[in-house]
């Protein structure tokens, strides 16, 4: 797994807390039992693969994303980083 970082979209995306992960499924899902452990809300558990313009044929990913309850919980004054590997 490359990097968690914690983010939130703006207040058009809902604003909901989230932890981007770049891995494979079992890193999403260490992750994912990381947050459950440390009694975080998890709301759900995403995959996508993007495609951009530049490189049409070329998807790049996976990427996870975990999005938690929270919506008012304000964010640390630090965005949270998580450096993992197995």
């Amino acid at each position: 797994m490359k990097v968690m970082v914690q983010e939130r979209d703006g207040p058009h995306h809902g604003d909901w807390p989230y932890v981007i992960i770049h891995g494979t499924a079992a890193d999403a899902f260490i992750a994912l039992g990381t947050a459950l452990k440390a009694g975080r809300p998890v709301r759900s558990v995403e995959q996508s693969w993007f495609v951009y313009p530049e490189s049409p044929t070329v998807p790049i990913g996976p990427q996870w994303r975990i999005t938690f309850w929270g919506k008012d919980t304000p964010l640390p004054d630090e965005p949270i980083y998580l450096l993992y590997s197995l």
